[in-house]
């Protein structure tokens, strides 16, 4: 048996056996406890717990070591966050009681194409970034009088036989998108109809400093 010192350290080989390998450097690193996520389970920054609906992403798959495959819930580029992330932005699962019951408020959105400012409500949802506003009726019903009366604009007409919002545009006439009224129930106000009109579309999120410089509905 051979004696070596290698930085301090006395280690001995039995001659004829392999000399021992040095470690990696990964097998000193603290390990990252894993948060265990399931497929469509949607999660969320704790610190973002109460505006869920602006940061929620929902699981793809996980990763044996923990690394989540995910993509936002309102549309986008699919993400990919490893261990250390994971824990650094403390990623919770968003409660079933938040899912069913999210928290609604009275916002401003943008139509560019008709130039135009609209109080809808809205859970802060978002689709690719745009807004997905829900319209009381005599709001609904300004947006539809502007449609009409803009040039090269889809129009949107009530239907009250259905009880929605239809909007035809010139290249498929024979496929309408038609928003029906949806009843939610808003904290202080109780129970409401509302329309989402426009679902898909590019509404814009404002504030009240930028909604100065907006046309109004």
């Amino acid at each position: 048996m051979k004696a070596f010192r290698a930085k301090g350290i006395v280690t001995s080989v039995v001659e004829g056996l392999p000399s021992p390998t040095r470690p990696s450097p990964e097998a000193f690193r603290p390990r990252v406890p894993m948060r265990y996520f399931e497929h469509n389970d949607i999660i969320v920054p704790r610190k973002h717990l109460d505006e869920w609906t602006k940061w929620a992403i929902v699981v793809d798959s996980v990763d044996g070591d923990g690394t989540i495959h995910a993509f936002p819930r309102g549309g986008g580029f699919g993400l990919i966050i490893n261990p250390v992330k994971v824990e650094e932005y403390d990623f919770i699962k968003v409660p079933q009681e938040k899912l069913e019951n999210p928290a609604w408020k009275a916002v401003d959105v943008y139509a560019d194409w008709v130039n135009k400012t609209y109080r809808v409500w809205s859970t802060g949802e978002n689709w690719n970034g745009w807004a997905i506003p829900f319209f009381e009726f005599d709001e609904a019903m300004k947006y539809s009088k502007a449609s009409l009366k803009t040039k090269h604009v889809a129009p949107t007409i009530y239907d009250p036989k259905q009880d929605a919002f239809i909007t035809t545009f010139e290249d498929q006439p024979d496929e309408p998108q038609v928003e029906q009224a949806t009843e939610v129930y808003i904290r202080g106000r109780g129970p409401m109809k509302l329309y989402p009109l426009g679902g898909g579309w590019t509404w814009q999120f404002i504030d009240k400093e930028k909604r100065k410089g907006k046309g109004k509905g």
